[in-house]
């Protein structure tokens, strides 16, 4: 055999060798390497990862399911709740609250409920807090799989109505127009006016909540007439007892509040056009006629004082609005108690509290300011004429006139009237005495007395201009400019106290441009402000007097 032969043969045999070995050794490998493929192989991993999400959503479905059924079972318990109490503490409604309350529960369907339901109600039937309890269990379709077989679902409610405490200011106008006939209303405006209010009394003055209601009615028309009742409760200067008009001060109008230390300045007691001799129709009334009624709750007083109005005289509408502020000040409360608490009482004991602060949220206030016109005239004596000992002599003797001289500081005479002669003594000598001013306008006019006591008799002049002294003795302090300012400034100061607690509703009846503009500055927003005719007026006090109604009951 050759060495090639040999060689091949040697070969053979080798492979051969190596062929057993592999076989034998092939499931070994085959196993590693399907291990190995396996380790590296990335089929499947998505599989395993969606049946993970699956689960997990149906889980958060299981959650949301039994969530959903909880929150609907929740909010149907807590909208019939608050409908229960909602009814339950309404004041119109006589039956018991709890029953109330349970009734709706049953007309809801709902069952397996616990309810706790608690009462507050005052025995005059101003105020009721119904206050309830409820919860129901939802048992769990899911959730019962991780240990929780059902949910409770809680809910609570209060609700409370009251009727609030209010204090009104009724500012009403009697000026001479109001004296005319309204066209559309085919009555007087007075007549209007007076029907209109007193329906207005009727109804915030109801029976059963009058102790709950103050009104003060304060007329006015060139001044007001704050009447024996007030003056004797409130400080006013006291240069004389005749009348009981306040001439305000500019300054005065810039606040509502009024300091008991400070008197407030009594008008002087005077007629300034009446050139007859003996004092008739005083500018400020000497009786109760148009007197302001302060804090009252007899809706029959109030009525009979309204029907009982007239028209006359100018018109001082800053002044009606200034007592209306001061009677809803809270620094008048000592003034008020001091009524409630007089004997007799002039006024119902009930009010011996207000006026309460301005934030008390038991309490609003009202202003209801009306006027057919705009701001005219106002008049008082000079202050150098107001108090004091005038020039005047008198020299008064049994079945005779008086006789009158008067001083001349000038020139240190006394001046006879009738005969234009000076005199070193007053006629009547020692007799004869000097009569204070407030005498002299209590007893003579004005104009007559600076006609016939300071003449100019047969062309003589007066002395050092001393009759037309006299017959300027009263100034004009107001008009329509004055008014104005005046008027704009206090409803400024009252609307600054107001949250929404005090409300002023202002009326122009058939009033002038100049009129409607200030009363529509003086509400409280262009809301609360009417531009009326005729009977439109009884309309405009039925709608405050409703709303009223609605701003005292709250919930």
């Amino acid at each position: 055999m050759s060495l090639r032969a040999r060689g091949m043969e040697g070969i053979a045999v080798k492979t051969k060798e190596t062929d057993q070995n592999t076989t034998s050794n092939a499931p070994r490998r085959g196993l590693r390497h399907a291990l190995r493929r396996f380790k590296r192989s990335e089929r499947g991993s998505m599989v395993i990862f969606g049946l993970m999400i699956m689960i997990l959503m149906l889980v958060a479905g299981g959650i949301a399911v039994d969530t959903m059924r909880y929150e609907a079972n929740r909010t149907k318990l807590q909208n019939t709740l608050d409908r229960a109490v909602l009814a339950a503490a309404s004041l119109d409604q006589d039956l018991d609250p709890t029953l109330v309350v349970t009734d709706y529960f049953a007309k809801a369907g709902l069952q397996g409920y616990t309810l706790d339901v608690d009462v507050e109600q005052d025995t005059v039937g101003s105020y009721r807090k119904v206050t309830a309890e409820a919860s129901i269990d939802v048992n769990s379709l899911f959730l019962h799989m991780v240990g929780i077989d059902s949910i409770n679902a809680p809910a609570t409610g209060t609700a409370e109505e009251r009727v609030l405490n209010v204090e009104i200011s009724l500012v009403l106008d009697i000026s001479g127009s109001m004296g005319n006939w309204s066209p559309t209303g085919g009555k007087s405006k007075m007549q209007l006016m007076k029907d209109a209010a007193t329906e207005f009394v009727n109804t915030v003055l109801v029976d059963e909540q009058k102790d709950l209601v103050s009104v003060s009615v304060i007329p006015y028309n060139g001044k007001v007439n704050a009447g024996t009742l007030v003056a004797n409760h409130f400080n006013f200067t006291n240069e004389h007892n005749f009348s009981n008009c306040i001439n305000f001060s500019e300054a005065m109008f810039s606040t509502t509040t009024i300091d008991p230390l400070s008197p407030l300045p009594r008008m002087g007691h005077f007629n300034k056009d009446s050139t007859s001799g003996s004092m008739t129709n005083p500018w400020c009334p000497t009786n109760e006629y148009g007197a302001i009624i302060p804090w009252s709750n007899n809706k029959t007083t109030i009525n009979a004082a309204i029907n009982g109005l007239n028209a006359d005289g100018w018109t001082a509408i800053d002044v009606g609005m200034k007592w209306a502020s001061i009677l809803i000040d809270p620094s008048t409360q000592a003034n008020l108690s001091a009524m409630a608490v007089a004997a007799p009482a002039s006024v119902d004991p009930i009010f011996a509290g207000p006026p309460v602060a301005y934030n008390d949220r038991d309490t609003i206030k009202v202003v209801i300011l009306m006027t057919d016109g705009s701001n005219t005239n106002q008049y008082d004596l000079k202050n150098e004429f107001k108090s004091g000992l005038s020039n005047v002599w008198i020299y008064e003797r049994s079945g005779r006139a008086p006789q009158f001289s008067y001083y001349i500081p000038e020139n240190n005479r006394y001046r006879d009237p009738w005969d234009n002669t000076n005199y070193s003594t007053p006629i009547g000598g020692s007799a004869a005495r000097q009569m204070s001013y407030v005498e002299l306008w209590s007893r003579y006019n004005v104009r007559w007395v600076a006609d016939n006591i300071y003449p100019t008799r047969n062309g003589a002049s007066s002395p050092y201009n001393w009759k037309n002294r006299i017959r300027n003795a009263v100034a004009q302090h107001g008009g329509q400019t004055v008014g104005d300012r005046r008027l704009a400034a206090i409803c400024s100061e009252t609307k600054a106290q107001a949250n929404r607690n005090l409300v002023i509703f202002s009326i122009a009846f058939e009033a002038p441009p100049s009129g409607e503009a200030a009363l529509r500055d003086c509400a409280s927003t262009p809301s609360h402000y009417y531009d009326v005719n005729g009977f439109e007026i009884n309309e405009v006090f039925a709608a405050i007097a409703q709303t009223i109604g609605q701003l005292r009951l709250t919930q």
